[in-house]
C-alpha cells in the first residue's frame, strides 16, 4: 500500500476550510504520485495521507486525473515561489536565476516536481494532464527566457548568444537533473551546480573581445 514518508504524514481528520482541505489533498497527492506513480497511488491512499475520506477528494476533484492535473498546476506555483524568493534576495534576474537553480539541488519538493514532470509525459493522452504539463513547461521556459535576456542586456551573457537557444539549454540541464536524481538518487545531483557554472562560463563575454 502506498504511504507517505514519515516526515510528510498529515494528522488525520483535521477540521479544515475547503481551501485548506484542497491544499492538503494536493500536497499529499504530490508526494504519493511522485514516489509511487499514478497507477501505484490510490485515492484511498491520498485520502488517508490528507486526513479525509475518499468522497471528500471527489468533492474537490472530478477524477484522479483531475487531481494529478491540479498537482501539476500547484507545482508550477511552487516553482514560481522558489524563483520569486531567489529574486527577492537582490541582484539582476540572471543572478537570481542562478541562485534559484543552485538552491533547487537537494530540495525534496523540487525532486518531487521533477519526477512528476516525467510521470506526466506518460499520462499526456489525458487532455487535462497534457494542458497542465504544457502550462508548467511554458511558465518555466518563460521565466528562464526573461532571466537569460536580462543577463544578455547587462553583459553577463555574450551578445551573439541566441536567447531562445540558451533558454532551452538551461531547461535541458534542469530536465537532466530530474532524470539523474530519479535514477541515481539525490546525491548524484551534487555535480550539477558545477555543470551550470561551466555552461555560464561558455556564455560569459571574453575579456578583450567585442563584449568584454
Amino acid at each position: 500500500m502506498a504511504t507517505l514518508p514519515a516526515d510528510d504524514q498529515t494528522p488525520v481528520r483535521q477540521r479544515l476550510s475547503a481551501e485548506d482541505r484542497r491544499s492538503a489533498i494536493i500536497a499529499a497527492a504530490r508526494v504519493l504520485f511522485s514516489h509511487n506513480g499514478f497507477r501505484g497511488t490510490g485515492t484511498s491512499d491520498i485520502a488517508a495521507a490528507a486526513g479525509c475520506s475518499e468522497p471528500v477528494i471527489y468533492k474537490h476533484f472530478a477524477s484522479k486525473q483531475a487531481l494529478f492535473a491540479a498537482v501539476l498546476e500547484d507545482s508550477t506555483r511552487l516553482m514560481g515561489e522558489r524563483f520569486a524568493a531567489a529574486a527577492a534576495e537582490g541582484g539582476d534576474l540572471f543572478t537570481a536565476y542562478l541562485r534559484f537553480v543552485r538552491k533547487l539541488m537537494g530540495d525534496p519538493k523540487v525532486a518531487e516536481v521533477a519526477r512528476l514532470r516525467y510521470l506526466a509525459l506518460t499520462l499526456s493522452d489525458d487532455e487535462q494532464i497534457r494542458t497542465s504539463l504544457s502550462r508548467m513547461m511554458s511558465a518555466w521556459h518563460d521565466s528562464v527566457r526573461v532571466a537569460v535576456a536580462d543577463g544578455q542586456s547587462n553583459g553577463r551573457i555574450r551578445s551573439d548568444a541566441d536567447v531562445e537557444t540558451v533558454s532551452m539549454l538551461f531547461l535541458g540541464l534542469g530536465l537532466a537533473a530530474g532524470f539523474v536524481g530519479a535514477v541515481d538518487g539525490e546525491g548524484a545531483l551534487a555535480c550539477f551546480p558545477g555543470h551550470v557554472d561551466a555552461f555560464v562560463d561558455l556564455l560569459t563575454p571574453i575579456q578583450g573581445g567585442p563584449d568584454g
